[in-house]
């Protein structure tokens, strides 16, 4: 027989969240607000006393395993429910109502859950687990972390340690649960020390921040998401908890003993260089500072910290430094300073940082050190190594010579590790002059490769006295590909001394032929191996030994590379503002101090990569123009500018009959609101036009900053780099108009967006190189124009020629789209970015089995009609259909054999199952094939072009049609056409295309256009 409580219900006016309910099941309640529940419905066997008796209201967990609670009441009262806000979260209580007084297995009840905006209310840590230690933390404690929270209860939450020296990076990730409002999570500190940039301070700062599955950072109370910080003691130990040899119960206050890790191993190796920039507390005498103009009621924090930058630029030659607390320390707040008035306080020593450089010039005095863990007191040893044999045989050390007065040449360096550090000075070069001289000469040569033969075209007769004239004569004949001689090959060079050691004194007929070394022009590229026999085993490890990592040896340095920003390069480039010379110096000093002087590695370091920023920085400022420094603060928009600048935004604001007006005002405060208002079009973080955000935050500095936005990503980026400098431009917008922050704000855009990477492939000044460049800083291209004639004349003022001269061929690679990225979906609309890759990427169904299935090329994304350009200098050779099942319309372009090996580049593989290459190719051969497949139309469809022009459209042809992923197929072949099945006589483009990132949010509205 039926009996009992069949149904439970919500009678309540207000509390419950019904948009996040389920009828009948699921009830969401608002916290601290009580819920009443009755019962809604009785089992028809259940008896009229039995509805009038008492009843047991039963709360239990979600799986309705465990009774947390019984609560006896007459059948007619209503039970009352309240969560806290700490208990509110993803976890549903079951709440049921019974006669019998245990669990009824009929479910017969609700599933009750809170919700509340999502919080950390407090946060710990200690040293110890469930018992507080809030003692020094040193490199191998565990730290164990208890967050209180509000709204997150049943949630699953990844913890997130982060060093204050890289906060855009965790350290370390550590899922936890949140139970019954709590959060705990164990992190181990030796992670980071050894992912802390650098070597430790004696004192770093850590934070914990919280993130939820959905991407956000849970925040604090404060409305920060740093939820948690604590410092780390440069000590390394390990607690250990040895067991108790007699039946003593071991105290809880007793604190375990300490030992050294037992963990020990070189960490990496590298060439550094040395710099005194590390702030000790050690005292290195007084100093006594002068006022140099009348100071009343002074703002102790900002005079003290103008004293600091004063005192320090005049004692840092001396390896010294003044303490900000100390200078704190003798000034009086509010108080007033005469002319002359003096302050003493004590400076400190400077000590010395040993930062890894990638490249240093021949003969330079670098050190090679060893990081160490655990290692003190052992000796290290160390050689270097080449990755092509130019200056020594194969897998022999390259040796160097110590950096002291008559020092001797070494193959092994050997240093005795002290905290953590094995170094050793070297110089750049074998002791003997001679020795030094044949090295010059290799690396200036490259690497030995095969021997050209030379035809002679003319009886030609030789002697003595003659045959240095006709060896440079031969010479350029064979760089020229003259008198029917091929040309030396791209990327390879050979020498007048070679040429003329293959000629004899006599007479070469028609026809003869000799032979001479041809050279692989190569960098000397270097790793190092390095050992040390440790207390547990002996270490071993190769450091450096990757494409890309390679330390570089320079045939001989340029010397302007590394030389600072003179005024008149400035002046030179952009002219002469004699009003606004002493600001334009200030930004001068600016950018040499963050260029050279900060210690870290910036990518403005090159003749090329100067006048790259610079002609940037010009279209951005009308060239370092203070007047243009804050926008229309002095620049005014006028009408005809306002509408070619801000096109249909300026041209609706014409429509309403308003830009008259708006131009006219001083300041433009209602055009700037209008322009860069979020609803007209702008973005970038503003509010609507009646937030005022569109002039607060209108264009600045160098890299002109231009939305809300822009100005806190730009904070974040100058913390990233300048952490040191950090200060909130969304908050303080005006400070970029100071020439610090205007100065560390394009620096640290130009480092974050690695725009120099891009600048070191530019190296002709093309309409479409400019604009590759100009897109990265300025989307919508506007000064592109004005860039290009100012990086034109910044190759003459910073002599790049004369450093890293400038390609005159046109044959260089151009990629077939421009910022070409991977297909994000593949043609069933579905993420999967490895079906657009070189290999066997795909799977298909065979004999109900799914095996691999091949694709031959690499898929660009590419709405239809984008334009594509000649990859290389070469000849159309094929416009076809090749029909409707396979690539459509197809464009095939022959090329230079020599011209494509050229545009190699280095590339990792992305996916599990991507290959390099299919059988059959040759990568030596004297010509190749570039396939555009899937085409709309093509520009030319036979012929000669060159590099960069245009040549077709992008379509959706051939199997293609109508995919929601419209693209480029292109393909590296051996062969025009019938290149066979598979991936057989193809290459892997991706060894070729210079992919960026994956612009997610253009190909999804791609796909639901052609969806």
């Amino acid at each position: 027989m039926a009996k009992g409580v069949k149904k439970i219900k919500w009678v309540g006016n207000s509390g419950a969240l019904r948009d996040f309910s389920v009828p009948d099941k699921i009830l969401c309640i608002k916290p601290n607000q009580k819920a009443p529940f009755a019962v809604g419905e009785w089992y028809n066997e259940t008896t009229e006393d039995q509805k009038r008796g008492n009843i047991t209201w039963l709360w239990m967990d979600q799986k309705k395993r465990k009774i947390f609670n019984r609560t006896i009441k007459p059948a007619g009262v209503p039970f009352g429910v309240e969560l806290p806000k700490k208990l509110c979260g993803s976890y549903a209580y079951y709440l049921e109502a019974s006669l019998y007084g245990g669990h009824d297995q009929r479910n017969t009840g609700l599933h009750v859950y809170g919700k509340c905006e999502k919080k950390i209310s407090s946060s710990s840590w200690s040293k110890k687990q469930n018992t507080a230690d809030k003692s020094e933390i040193n490199y191998g404690h565990d730290l164990f972390i208890t967050l209180e929270t509000e709204g997150i209860n049943g949630d699953t939450l990844t913890l997130e340690s982060y060093t204050a020296k890289k906060p855009h990076t965790p350290i370390e990730s550590v899922k936890a649960k949140c139970i019954n409002g709590t959060l705990k999570a164990t992190f181990k500190t030796m992670s980071c020390f050894m992912k802390i940039p650098g070597l430790p301070e004696d004192l770093e700062n850590f934070y914990i921040k919280v993130l939820e599955i959905t991407g956000e950072y849970v925040k604090n109370a404060n409305g920060s998401d740093k939820i948690l910080s604590f410092t780390i003691k440069n000590k390394r130990v390990i607690p250990v908890f040895e067991t108790p040899t007699n039946t003593t119960p071991l105290i809880i206050d007793d604190t375990p003993k300490e030992e050294e890790v037992k963990i020990e191993g070189i960490i990496s190796a590298y060439f550094a260089k040395e710099e005194f920039s590390l702030e000790t507390s050690e005292t290195a005498g007084q100093h006594e500072y002068v006022f140099r103009s009348k100071n009343v009621a002074i703002d102790k924090d900002k005079i003290a910290s103008i004293i600091k930058k004063r005192v320090d630029e005049q004692v840092k030659a001396d390896k010294k430094y003044a303490k900000l607390d100390d200078i704190k320390n003798v000034l009086t707040e509010r108080g007033s300073y005469e002319i002359g008035a003096s302050l003493s306080f004590n400076l400190c020593k400077l000590g010395a940082k040993f930062i890894k450089i990638n490249s240093a010039p021949l003969e330079e005095e670098v050190y090679v050190v060893a990081k160490t863990f655990l290692l003190d007191g052992k000796e290290v040893s160390i050689t270097i190594k080449e990755k092509e044999g130019i200056v020594v045989d194969a897998d022999a050390a390259v040796p160097v010579t110590e950096a002291k007065e008559n020092g001797a040449e070494l193959t092994t360096l050997k240093a005795t590790v002290e905290n953590g550090l094995a170094k050793v000075k070297v110089k750049l070069r074998p002791k003997a002059d001679e020795d030094l001289k044949k090295w010059k000469e290799k690396l200036l040569k490259g690497k030995k490769d095969e021997a050209y033969s030379y035809k002679f075209k003319n009886e030609t007769v030789i002697t003595d006295n003659n045959k240095k004239q006709f060896a440079a004569i031969i010479l350029n004949n064979a760089k020229e590909g003259k008198q029917g001689n091929t040309k030396i090959a791209t990327g390879k060079t050979a020498f007048v001394d070679d040429v003329e050691k293959a000629l004899e004194s006599k007479t070469y007929g028609i026809g003869t032929t000799i032979s001479f070394d041809t050279y692989k022009t190569l960098a000397e590229s270097l790793w190092l191996k390095a050992e040390c026999q440790g207390d547990t085993k002996k270490h071993e490890g190769e450091f450096l030994k990757r494409d890309g990592e390679y330390f570089v040896i320079g045939k001989g340095k340029c010397p302007r590379c590394e030389e600072r920003i003179t005024i008149k390069q400035i002046e030179d480039l952009f002219g002469v503002f004699i009003k606004h010379r002493v600001f334009r110096q200030e930004i001068i000093d600016n950018l040499n101090k963050y260029i050279f002087d900060s210690g870290k590695e910036i990518h403005i370091n090159t003749c090329l990569r100067k006048s790259h920023f610079f002609a940037q920085v010009g279209a951005e400022t009308l060239g370092i123009n203070p007047d243009w420094m804050v926008e229309t603060d002095v620049y005014r928009y006028s009408k005809s500018r306002c509408l070619d600048v801000f096109k249909d935004r300026a041209k609706e604001l014409n429509n309403s009959r308003l830009l008259d007006n708006y131009c006219n005002e001083n300041p433009q405060k209602k055009l700037m609101n209008y322009l860069y208002a979020n609803e007209n079009g702008f973005g970038n973080g503003n509010g609507n036009e009646a937030s005022g955000d569109g002039y607060k935050y209108r264009g600045r500095g160098l890299k002109q900053l231009t939305g809300k936005g822009n100005y806190k990503s730009a904070s974040e980026y100058i913390q990233e780099f300048f952490p040191n400098e950090y200060i909130d431009l969304e908050a303080n917008p005006e400070k970029v108009k100071e020439a610090k922050y205007a100065v560390l704000s394009a620096i640290a855009y130009w480092e974050k967006h690695k725009i120099w990477k891009t600048a070191d492939t530019l190296k002709t000044s093309s309409d479409e190189n400019i604009k590759k460049i100009r897109s990265i800083v300025n989307p919508g291209l506007a000064g592109w124009k004005d860039a290009k004639a100012y990086f034109e004349k910044g190759v003459d003022v910073f002599k790049v020629n004369s450093c890293s001269p400038l390609e005159v061929g046109n044959s260089t690679w151009n990629d077939p789209i421009d910022n070409p990225q991977r297909t994000y979906y593949n043609s069933a609309g579905v993420h999967k970015e490895q079906n657009g890759a070189f290999g066997p990427v795909r799977t298909k169904i065979l004999n109900g089995q799914t095996v691999p299935k091949n694709h031959q090329g690499l898929d660009i994304f590419a709405d239809i009609d984008t334009p594509c350009k000649a990859c290389l200098n070469g000849t159309i050779v094929s416009y076809m259909n090749e029909g409707n099942d396979g690539y459509g319309n197809v464009l095939v372009l022959e090329v230079n054999g020599e011209d494509l090996r050229n545009a190699k580049k280095n590339y990792n593989l992305e996916f599990t199952t991507e290959v390099e290459s299919g059988a059959g190719f040759d990568i030596n051969a004297d010509k190749f094939y570039l396939r555009y497949a899937h085409l709309n139309s093509a520009v030319k469809t036979s012929g000669e072009v060159k590099s960069g022009e245009t040549i077709c459209y992008t379509g959706d042809s051939g199997n293609a049609g109508g995919v929601p992923n419209p693209h480029l197929h292109f393909e590296v072949a051996m062969k025009k056409s019938g290149n066979g099945s598979g991936l057989t006589n193809r290459y892997n483009p991706a060894f070729f295309v210079r992919l960026t990132n994956i612009n997610q949010q253009r190909q999804e509205e791609v796909k639901n256009e052609r969806s």
